[in-house]
């Protein structure tokens, strides 16, 4: 009779998996796996999960197989490994230089009588109003356009859109409609598995935009449009072909 998935102790700690099967007088064990478990575990055993002896009385028990032998010696040679390798120490080195006030934060978030607890101020950002922001909001209203910096509600959309000192301003212009095919989690674009069909007149007013929009660099980017046989290749190609013919100084 075949013998199957008998459990049998090694090493101690250690329990190997083993295949038994009858050849003629003689239970052959092969190892399958090798599991790392509490030494007590064995003695918390069902009877009739507890090894057994497969030797005939008066017989003794074979060695242990060349697999096992090898498995054994390979985790003692990872352990040797492991020990003489490198500790924490040699990868956390302190810089000794003191941090940026930017970077630093208070160690406890202890309230104080009639104090309040103010955010960081990198995490506040101001409300964007005035200039060339106003001007491209009302732009893209009238020429009925969209932008992922709107759409995904973007909190750098003042900084990119008026600009500063140190930078030009940049639009984003984002074509094939604002309904997404996609479910991102983390983007807020709109989304659905049948947006609204494209419109043949965007290319020509993205490309109007494009003229009118005194801005440094303009970008042009699209929602995915699964629903469509060609993603919407042939509508961004026609855009792009139209608002590179108005460009002049801006970067497209």
């Amino acid at each position: 009779t075949s013998l199957s998935h008998l459990w049998t102790p090694l090493n101690g700690p250690y329990l190997t998996r083993c295949m038994a099967s009858n050849m003629g007088s003689t239970i052959c064990l092969r190892p399958t796996l090798l599991v790392r478990i509490n030494p007590s575990f064995p003695r918390l055993l069902r009877p009739s999960l507890m090894p057994i002896s497969t030797s005939p009385p008066g017989r003794p028990k074979d060695s242990g197989s060349p697999s096992e032998d090898a498995a054994s010696g390979g985790l003692e040679e990872f352990k040797k490994r492991i020990k003489l390798g490198p500790n924490l120490g040699e990868f956390v080195k302190a810089s000794g230089q003191p941090l940026p006030p930017s970077a630093m934060c208070s160690p406890s978030l202890k309230r104080v009588p009639g104090e309040h607890l103010r955010l960081p101020e990198w995490l506040k950002r101001d409300i964007p109003c005035g200039g060339n922001y106003t001007k491209l909001a009302k732009d893209l209203r009238g020429l009925k356009l969209h932008t992922v910096c709107e759409e995904a509600r973007c909190p750098n959309i003042g900084e990119c859109w008026t600009g500063g000192k140190e930078t030009v301003p940049t639009a984003t212009i984002m074509i094939m409609g604002d309904t997404c095919t996609r479910g991102c989690r983390f983007c807020s674009v709109k989304t659905s598995l049948k947006p609204p069909p494209l419109d043949p007149e965007e290319p020509v007013r993205t490309a109007t935009a494009v003229g009118q929009w005194n801005v440094g660099y303009i970008v042009i980017t699209s929602v995915d449009r699964d629903d469509l046989a060609d993603g919407g290749a042939a509508h961004f190609a026609e855009t792009g072909s139209l608002a590179r013919a108005w460009t002049f100084s801006q970067y497209l």
